[in-house]
């Protein structure tokens, strides 16, 4: 695991986009999280005159990565022609994590996941009904449905925080509102659940030198931040049940929008699945490698993770002192 660190104009991007380039020639598969739209054009040999002169000098050109692939979530924005746009499946993601993300209060939380569990529990029984009684169970960082039927859906969630909320009164009824409000503004994104628009297949990514780039550079962050949970969780699943696992290096651009200190009390979920991923994928080939201009606004966790430390320009005394724990 590798943390590349420094100030804005440092160079983070230029080693980082090195990385990938040598990882990919090493067969590794490449998955990047790319919150600025830095990387979609990676496929693209440079133009800059000075380049072409140095890399004559060694009997070299440019050239751009040949297996390369750029995506964006549906409904949103990208500045790559040929992006391919994908929907998430509300239900492919860890509820808790999806709790977190949202930020709701301790109250809304408890309602949201006992929404939740409801609907799972409706679906098992129709499946364990249709099934002659037989359930499948998983880890927990994976995706509860494997196949194309799913549990609920974004909509289906609303429509039963709605029927609760028309039914509860006083502190109930405001916290079932106030939930309705916030997977709102999750359901106008129109990322979620959109019918015929592929949803995230990990095993499209996990092939050998491909560099698949996820380009959030038009989401919010609550959408960025689920865009990063819905592939680590899925990757991983992937790498946990291949025979022979590939090679595979996850770049989170700005990591510190994803995980933060400020929020470490609130964030337990999401920090104990980075600890599981790099703890039982370093044996399966899975590589993190954390981003960020802001080390201080990371939790101390991350820095355990990052065996390797990339760093840059670093102003600030805060983000020095973070770095020398």
């Amino acid at each position: 695991n590798i943390g590349i660190f420094g100030t804005v104009g440092s160079g983070k991007t230029n080693t980082a986009q090195t990385l990938i380039e040598e990882a990919a020639k090493a067969g590794y598969a490449v998955i990047v999280v790319d919150v600025e739209g830095e990387y979609i054009d990676m496929d693209m040999a440079s133009t800059e005159k000075h380049l072409h002169d140095r890399l004559a000098i060694f009997g070299l050109s440019p050239l751009g990565l040949i297996d390369f692939h750029v995506y964006y979530p549906y409904a949103s924005e990208t500045d790559k022609s040929d992006a391919k746009s994908f929907s998430i499946r509300l239900a492919d993601l860890d509820p808790l994590i999806l709790s977190e993300i949202l930020d709701p209060t301790e109250a809304q939380e408890r309602r949201l996941l006992d929404v939740i569990d409801e609907l799972l529990k409706e679906y098992d029984k129709q499946k364990s009904t249709q099934n002659g009684g037989e359930l499948t169970g998983l880890s927990s960082l994976a995706p509860r449905h494997i196949g194309g039927e799913v549990p609920y859906t974004i909509r289906s969630l609303i429509g039963a925080v709605r029927q609760k909320a028309e039914k509860a009164s006083g502190a109930d009824k405001s916290s079932f509102y106030a939930l309705l409000g916030k997977l709102g503004r999750l359901n106008r994104t129109k990322a979620f659940d959109v019918k015929d628009v592929p949803h995230i297949e990990a095993s499209e990514l996990l092939k050998e030198g491909r560099v698949s780039v996820f380009d959030v550079s038009y989401s919010n962050d609550v959408l960025k931040n689920l865009v990063i949970a819905d592939v680590l969780r899925k990757v991983f699943y992937e790498k946990i049940n291949q025979k022979n696992p590939t090679k595979t290096l996850i770049i989170i651009e700005e990591a510190h929008t994803f995980v933060s200190r400020e929020k470490r009390g609130s964030m337990e979920e999401t920090i104990e699945m980075l600890r599981e991923i790099s703890r039982r994928g370093r044996k399966r080939w899975l590589g993190l490698c954390f981003v960020s201009q802001q080390p201080s606004h990371l939790p101390p966790e991350i820095f355990e993770l990052c065996n390797t430390r990339i760093v840059h320009n670093v102003k600030g005394i805060d983000n020095l002192k973070a770095l020398k724990l």
